[in-house]
């Protein structure tokens, strides 16, 4: 994450979950951090795209106030998350 200062702000990782889109493309979301989402016409697209939203998606809950929800371990997102139809699951 970019911060107003144009430096590099560290976080952990999030497990995203990528699915096929039909013909569409790709969606991606995050388990940890519910109504961050995103998508692409390619599963490249679709993760540069998510980066975006889950750094955007934090900064807001950040900015506001809120709860940034911690991320799970790779584990503990991949037995507890449905993944039926998923792809891949990829730390962002």
């Amino acid at each position: 994450m970019i911060t107003s200062r144009g430096r590099s702000e560290q976080r952990s990782p999030y497990v995203s979950v990528i699915h096929r889109a039909g013909r569409k493309g790709y969606t991606v979301s995050f388990p940890d951090v519910p109504g961050c989402n995103a998508s692409g016409g390619t599963v490249d697209q679709a993760m540069r795209n998510a980066r975006e939203a889950l750094d955007r998606h934090l900064a807001s809950l950040k900015a506001t106030g809120e709860r940034i929800p911690p991320p799970r371990d790779f584990h503990s997102v991949i037995m507890n998350t449905d993944s039926k139809g998923a792809i891949a699951f990829i730390l962002v």
